[in-house]
């Protein structure tokens, strides 16, 4: 790959039949980079013996996973977890990675994060409110912003947004929680440095002034974030109750003792400084956190289109649960789908709903 590779270092040896170690940063790479020995099989060839890692690209959004003949170091294939989405493109413009989960292995596969265990008993979250663009509305041009008190579906989010470990207490005050960590990225650095939105007072308020015209001088950071937080939990709670839960490998932080990996809810970086005009998500395996970047186009702030955010999450549950591939994977429909589905409105049929549909 052409990489320069500084320092490596093994950080964790977890060991097992299939020797999973984790290794840093090396230079290469946003995220510690995983590697397990594992058997994969090619058709019309047979059964090899690989290393599978993944890096996630420092100087890019793409997020490579490999599998690396073990006896003599070649890359045989790789995919890649990131699906970029052309928000101005129509369907012939669009731009995206091909973006698999790992083709299907045979042999030993990691045990599953033990997750802690939900709390018995009857509770009700701490009010939390949002003044967002509230489903379904889709965007700026369709509707105003509301204030929402505690919007979160108790059946996927049994101890609200901002809880971690299964009390009564959040454990944030700021636009993190069990679902995902949305904060502002616009040094392009992939770590939320302190950007989140924070209540003030620490009252589970965010209430924020907004701009709609994006600019270098009036941003509206907290504003962006608090939608870009909402939607991503409105859409992680919703489709919880079709189906797409712990067991099915979402993005949770606490499983709540239900199955499925845990540790891994969305990085969602909002205003992201890597591109323009443009949004995508990263999807590695159930246990490793996913990454969606929302993107400014001159003077539109992605983090306020809810259906692009809809969009990119639904690649997050397709690459999840199915193994994609080619130009015009079905995943690009499928999260049309989602997008339409959650800013249906009232008296929509047909070819009344209006909004963008990406291809």
């Amino acid at each position: 790959m052409g990489y320069t590779i500084t320092n490596l270092q093994e950080v964790k040896s977890i060991g097992g039949k299939n020797k999973a170690t984790v290794f840093n940063k090396a230079g290469i790479s946003s995220e510690e980079i995983p590697a397990k020995l594992m058997y994969y099989y090619r058709e019309g060839v047979g059964t090899y013996l690989v290393w599978e890692l993944s890096v996630a690209e420092k100087t890019s959004s793409d997020w490579w996973n490999f599998r690396v003949d073990a006896s003599t170091g070649k890359i045989i294939d790789k995919d890649n977890w990131t699906i970029s989405c052309n928000i101005l493109g129509d369907h012939e413009d669009h731009a995206h990675a091909s973006a698999t989960p790992p083709t299907p292995f045979i042999g030993p596969m990691n045990e599953p994060v033990k997750n802690n265990a939900v709390v018995s008993g009857s509770f009700a979250p701490p009010a939390a409110s949002y003044r967002v663009y509230a489903m379904p509305v889709e965007s700026p041009n369709y509707g105003t912003r509301t204030l929402v008190t505690n919007p979160e579906n108790l059946t996927a989010s049994p101890f609200g947004w901002h809880d971690t470990n299964g009390d009564d207490t959040p454990e944030f005050t700021n636009t993190r929680g069990n679902n995902v960590d949305a904060y502002d990225d616009d040094n392009a650095n992939n770590n939320p440095d302190g950007k989140y939105a924070f209540s003030p007072g620490g009252n589970l308020i965010f209430d924020f002034p907004l701009n709609t015209t994006y600019s270098a001088g009036n941003q509206s950071e907290n504003a962006a974030i608090t939608n870009l937080f909402y939607w991503t939990n409105i859409i992680h709670d919703v489709t919880y109750q079709y189906g797409f839960d712990e067991a099915s490998g979402n993005f949770q932080q606490n499983n709540y003792g239900n199955g499925g990996a845990g540790n891994d809810p969305v990085n969602a970086e909002a205003q992201d400084g890597s591109g323009t005009c443009n949004a995508n998500f990263a999807t590695p395996g159930d246990g490793a956190r996913p990454r969606m970047q929302m993107y400014v186009c001159n003077s539109r702030d992605g983090d306020l289109d809810n259906m692009v955010i809809i969009h990119e999450y639904g690649h997050g549950i397709s690459n999840r649960l199915s193994t994609l591939g080619g130009a015009e994977q079905m995943g690009e429909g499928w999260s049309d789908y989602y997008g339409l589905m959650l800013t249906m409105e009232s008296g929509d049929a047909g070819q009344t709903q209006e909004g963008l549909v990406l291809g």
